[in-house]
């Protein structure tokens, strides 16, 4: 479909946008506005979008960069199986090649003065490790894999559960992250075997908290629970902090349970957010004029993804949204976009520049 059949589409707002940008007009498919367009028009109009004269670039979407900050706990009721599986799986984890770019930052709890006796968020907020890029090599020729591998000497489960200094540390953490890497992803793994013992033990302030975070400064909050802790709490922090939900992981199979909770939360943040290229011309990238085309895997018909002001709009649209109307600095899908990704595997994701956003 070129650009001018869009206005029979989305009257009049695209009239300002895609259709002032020219083209001919061919017969429409459905609307994406609610879903993926599998029909003869927008789901073929790709190549007619790329291929149009309002056209300045068009780029292989790339991944936003995500930096995690896994906070794990070893209070004293880690001890044993549970913490020779989480940590044997916490291991495997870093020495994965699939890793490769991804950044990661480790702090172990109660430790330090991350306790529940000082209950310092600052302690909190300083990595045992600090944040760096692992690669597809091993350790020690990886570096950063070798200093999150050797983090573990000497550790031994001891304390209470600080939650509350644990998580407010690394929301300290993360915020500084973002301010030292504008356009990253920050993305917080809080791993427990418990309720908060010490510091503030209200779990309210606990979801308060990973609220504030995921909505004042984009930063995720993922909840991970061993035998011990409130599934309950779990969910209402998962879901506080911009996550679906707490993720139990048994004693018995902690170790494949916790490594496969650890690779999903990578998968699924890798997936759905990008950064907005540069354009090819070196001119400013005019926001109004960014538009994303989705690639399936399988070779079926392209799809182009309709844009929403914000996430309080995406409701049930494959569409996507800037993470700032002020000053955007990537592209994000709206869950139901997202979920389409991930599950696909081979999906392909190309962001064209020049010609006018099309709504959802």
């Amino acid at each position: 479909m070129a650009l001018a059949a869009f206005c029979l589409l989305f009257g009049g707002a695209a009239s300002t946008g895609a259709c002032a940008a020219g083209g001919t007009s061919k017969s429409t498919g459905t609307s994406v506005g609610s879903g993926f367009d599998v029909g003869s028009g927008v789901g073929g109009g790709g190549d007619d979008l790329i291929d149009s004269a309002c056209a300045k670039s068009n780029d292989e979407a790339k991944n936003v960069p995500l930096d995690l900050y896994i906070m794990f706990d070893k209070s004293g009721s880690m001890a044993g199986p549970k913490w020779v599986q989480s940590t044997a799986a916490l291991q495997a984890f870093f020495e994965s090649p699939k890793n490769a770019g991804v950044g990661m930052a480790l702090r172990f709890f109660p430790d330090g003065g991350c306790d529940g006796t000082k209950c310092d968020v600052g302690a909190c907020a300083t990595p045992r490790v600090p944040l760096g890029y692992l690669t597809n090599l091993s350790a020690p020729t990886d570096s950063h894999e070798q200093l999150l591998l050797d983090a573990f000497i000497d550790v031994i489960p001891s304390g209470g559960t600080p939650l509350s200094a644990a998580l407010d540390g690394a929301i300290q953490w993360g915020k500084a992250t973002l301010s030292s890497n504008p356009g990253h992803k920050a993305v917080l793994v809080l791993v427990t075997d418990g309720e908060p013992t010490d510091c503030n033990k209200n779990g309210s302030y606990l979801v308060q908290a990973a609220k504030a975070a995921r909505e004042q400064s984009g930063i995720v909050t993922f909840a991970v629970g061993l035998e011990g802790s409130s599934k309950t709490l779990l969910d209402q922090i998962a879901v506080a902090g911009g996550t679906d939900n707490g993720i139990l992981v048994s004693t018995e199979m902690a170790q494949e349970q916790l490594i496969a909770a650890l690779e999903g939360i990578r998968d699924k943040q890798v997936a759905c957010e990008y950064a907005i290229p540069e354009s090819m011309t070196g001119e400013a990238v005019d926001k109004s004029q960014v538009n994303v085309i989705y690639y399936p895997g399988d070779g079926s018909s392209k799809n182009i993804l309709g844009q929403v002001p914000s996430a309080a709009e995406c409701s049930d649209k494959a569409a996507w949204h800037y993470d700032s109307a002020n000053d955007p600095k990537k592209i994000v899908f709206c869950p139901s976009a997202c979920k389409t990704i991930q599950a696909d595997l081979k999906a392909k994701i190309q962001i064209v520049l020049g010609c006018g956003t099309i709504p959802a």
